[in-house]
Parts: structure tokens; sequence; C-alpha cells
């Protein structure tokens, strides 16, 4: 078939390809901005005075009343604000104010909603899950579900927006929602009405012990309480033995400061420099530790990837340089540009970005951006370069060169690199694994096993530790999952199949596991032969400086 691999690395043809997940009505976080939790936000001044009109308020109104179609002003001005910003740097922006609420309400800690993960896929509108004891969950929706209808309006097609999408599914808690469901299983599509309620959003989403003296945490963004849930992980964590942590900031794509502030509190003495901004406008601000961590003496490890951006570099930059956790991974996203939001009158909104964040040994986090870098090719090029399977491949300028506490030596250029390499896995098809996870494959299959087996599998594993302890698929499984491929018209070689099946059944075992017992065991599972975990586990107690 037509992803045999001859030369060592997996294809990337749809190994680039970003997963976007929306809790119904979310598609993205703030990375890195500077607002206030409460909702205010640093809005400085807007005028709509037309008394001294601008030559863009002009050519506006000389196209609205000139050109040889109407067209609508309101757009136009859309349109122009998004170019204007789009021009200055990769993060500045603007968003309608459907956007806008949808952003500001993924770090409030929950929306209302029907409750789903899902992704537009060759122009359907896929559930990748319902969310555990949601309202869609109730309702009987699951995993690979196309939704092709809501309300009696059609959602399908190429103009199918993460935006049109949220803007149907969202609304006030308890009004109802009429979807048209087409499920392969059936020959015909299922009609539900679902009752819209309150989902949560969760950031720190596993925590549990590794062994008898390592708790692992599991942080997927930086919302508003994020910090107050992470200390009492750690607590939980301490009360059952924890002297020592791994907290995994892998995918974190940010959210607020102050949350990365305080979770890196816990772990510094007071007085000590976390992170400090400075802009052409905005003059030097530096944040210190307001007081002595509660776990400042506990050895640390913290786990990054090429997307873990924004928070979650600063967290991981303060605490390498100032020689108080291992960094293990691979070198982080590079987001460190600070956005002020200006609200505008019909809701609308635009992120300005005003100054750069620096760790505390002065390196900037930011990766370089400009005419001549292709932004957004980053991962892309991090491939192509070998970036992602050998720390060698990094190449840093003498004068990027930075020094921690301890006088190790660390380099800036864009995001944190970290203390000890880990490669992108190479041993199994990622064409293959991806081609898989986008039909929704692992998760329909995963649903259907537990929904068909969580009496039998709870009687035999009572716990989520028992369970990806001794669980594991039968053959009997395994090829009935094969069979499930074959039936999505998925291409695959022999090959790919025989290299890609522990990982497969990995997935198959975390997605069971999560749909039984929560998301504690999709973690223990994924981490159970995680080369980073292992890394991590193996050296967390040994000096920094014997790791150069």
């Amino acid at each position: 078939m037509s992803e045999n691999n001859t030369e060592g690395k997996p294809s990337k043809t749809l190994a680039l390809i970003p997963l976007f997940l929306a809790l119904g009505l979310i598609a993205g976080v703030f990375i890195g901005e500077k607002i206030s939790e409460k909702g205010s936000y640093n809005s400085g001044t807007f005028s709509t005075d037309d008394s001294n009109p601008s030559k863009l308020v002009n050519i506006i109104e000389y196209i609205e009343k000139n050109y040889v179609d109407s067209v609508s002003k309101t757009q136009l001005i859309d349109n122009a604000l998004e170019s204007i910003l789009a021009d200055l740097d990769p993060h500045s922006s603007y968003s309608s104010p459907e956007e806008t609420r949808a952003s500001r309400e993924q770090l409030q800690g929950s929306f209302q909603g029907i409750g789903i993960e899902f992704m537009i896929l060759r122009d359907s509108l896929v559930v990748l899950d319902p969310i555990l004891d949601g309202p869609s969950m109730r309702a009987g929706l699951k995993p690979g579900d196309r939704i092709i209808e809501v309300d009696g309006g059609v959602v399908t097609g190429d103009t199918l927006t993460n935006a049109l999408v949220m803007g149907m599914l969202k609304g006030p808690g308890g009004t109802k929602v009429e979807l048209k469901i087409a499920r392969k299983s059936e020959p015909n599509p299922l009609s539900f009405q679902i009752t819209r309620g309150r989902i949560p959003i969760e950031s720190v989403v596993s925590d549990y012990m590794v062994d008898t003296k390592t708790g692992y945490v599991k942080v997927v963004r930086f919302a508003q309480s994020t910090a107050k849930d992470f200390n009492l992980a750690l607590q939980r964590l301490e009360n059952q033995g924890a002297s020592q942590f791994v907290i995994d900031l892998r995918s974190n794509g940010g959210g607020f400061l102050s949350q990365a502030i305080a979770m890196s509190e816990e772990f510094l003495e007071r007085n000590d420099l976390i992170v400090f901004t400075d802009g052409v406008h905005q003059s030097k601000e530096e944040t210190f530790a307001r007081r002595t961590g509660s776990y400042k003496d506990f050895p640390l490890a913290v786990l990054i990837n090429e997307s873990s951006a924004s928070a979650s570099e600063i967290v991981s930059g303060a605490l390498q340089d100032h020689d108080r956790a291992l960094i293990v991974g691979r070198r982080s996203f590079g987001k460190g540009l600070v956005q002020n939001e200006l609200p505008l009158p019909d809701e609308s909104s635009i992120r300005l970005t005003i100054a750069r964040y620096y760790t505390p040994s002065g390196r900037c986090i930011q990766k370089p951006y400009g005419d001549d870098v292709a932004y957004n090719d980053d991962y892309e090029n991090r491939y192509d370069s070998g970036e992602l399977f050998s720390k060698d491949s990094i190449k840093y300028a003498d004068t990027l060169k930075y020094y921690t506490a301890g006088n190790r030596v660390v380099y800036s250029g864009g995001g944190i690199t970290p203390d000890l390499f880990e490669p992108l896995d190479t041993n199994y098809s990622i064409a293959l694994l991806n081609r898989v996870s986008y039909s929704g494959l692992v998760r329909r299959f995963s649903f259907d096993k537990a929904e068909l087996s969580r009496v039998r599998v709870k009687e035999k594993h009572p716990s989520a530790n028992l369970f990806v302890e001794s669980w594991s698929m039968t053959e009997a499984e395994w090829s009935s999952f094969v069979d499930e491929i074959r039936g999505e018209d998925i291409p695959f070689s022999e090959l790919d199949l025989a290299t890609s099946r522990n990982e497969l059944e990995l997935r198959l075992k975390g997605q069971i596991g999560k749909y039984i017992y929560g998301d504690e065991a999709l973690y223990r599972a994924y981490n159970e032969n995680d080369p980073m975990m292992k890394t991590a586990l193996d050296n967390i107690n040994k000096p920094l400086s014997s790791l150069e």
C-alpha cells in the first residue's frame, strides 16, 4: 500500500496536520494574554468619533457607496482590522464577537453547551468525544458520529467553520437543541434532543502516584482555577507519599500569566525572579515569587514538547533558569509575546502585542518572525531539519548564550530547550496513526467496547491502576479493530500495521480506560511505556550539572 517508510522517518503528510478540539463551542485558548481573570480587560481607549475621518474610513465609505455590488460596511471594517493586525506579528489579531466570547469562556472554568469535543473533517462535523457525564453523553452521542443537522439547519459543506459550529451548539443552560446524526452502524440518520448544560473546562486533568515516591500531574491549560487545582493535586499526592513530582506540560498552549506565576512559586524561593516583560512602549516589568514555595525542596521534572507554549514556557523557563527542575522533551513552541485586549463597541476585540516575555536569565521566549520567516511552517521546518529526532540539529549562535543560577549554559532564540532531549518516536507509522485517529475510529471502537464491558471490566479491575497494569487486548479484539480500519477504507501496508500495533493498542487501552475510569486511566496508560516519562524518572534525582 501507500505508506511504506524507507528512510527511517515517519511520513509527515498527516503528521503535520494539527488536531483542533473544541468542547462544544471553544476552538483554542488565549496564549500569553495579559488579561484579568475576573473578565476585566485592559481596554485602553476607543473612539468612534468620525469628526476627523481617517484615510481608511474615507476609503471604506467610498467603497460602500460606489462598489459595483452591495457590500457590508461592517465586513469591510472587520477585514481591514484583520489585515492590519495580521501584518504586525503572528499573534496580534482581530476577533469577532463570537470568537471573543469563545476565547474568554475557554479560561473561565466552564461554559453552557452540549458537551462534545469535535473537529471539522472533510467538510463534516465529527464528534471526537462526548464529555464524560455531559449532556451529549447522556443523550447517547458517540465518538465518530457526524452531525449533519442542528435545529433543522444543514451543517455540512465547505463553508463550515469552528465559529459557525460554536454559535449553533452553545446557548443558555436548560435550552434544547435538535441534532440529526449520521452513524456508520445505522442505515438511517438518528435524531437527538439535547438539553444544554454547564460543561466544566478542566485544566489539571490527571494526578496519580507513578510509584511509591513519584507524583504525576498533567496540566493541559492555564485557566482561572489552575493554580488552585494544581496545589490541591500536589497536596493529594504528598498525602499519598509523594516526595518528588513529574509535571506534564506537553501540548499545553498557555493561558493566564498569573496562574503560571502561582504554579512556579510552589517550587521557588521568595523573591526569585519568575519572568519579566519589556517593550518599546512598555517599561520593563519584573515578577518575583511572593513567597517560598511549599515544594521548593522536592525533586522535580517538567515534560515539554513542540506544542508547549506561552505560560508553559514561562513555568519551564523559570524553573530551568533557577536550576530548580529537570526539563525533559523537545524544544517548546516559542510563543513569548504579551498581548493586551481592547474590547470594541460591538463586543469584538483586538489583541495587540505590547511586549515580549523573558526568562530570569534574560532569554527571549519568542521565536523569530517576519517577512523572511515561515512562522506557521515551524513544525514542518523542525521536522525537515531533523530537530524533532536529534538535539544536535538545533543550532544556536554564541550570542544567544545565557547562564542559569548554577552557571549552566542555556540558549535564547525561541522556546525552551530541554535539559534532556527525547526524540519523536519513529517506531510506528505516524500516517496510519493519524488517519485512524482522524477517522474517530479509536474513540468509537473504545467507546463501544467500554459500554459493552464496563461492569465486567470494573469487577475484574476495580481501579484505574489495576486496569492499566493487567488489561490487554485479546487477539479477537485486535482482529475486530483491524476489520474496522479496513471498513473505513484507510490505506495501510501490513508493515504499517505490524509496526503500529503496540501504539494503536496503547491508544485503545487508554481510551477504553478513560470511558470506564476517567482521565487517570488514560494518562496512566499513555505514560506506562512513554520514553519521555522514563527519561524523567531515571534522571530526576541526578545533579543537573552532570547532565550536560
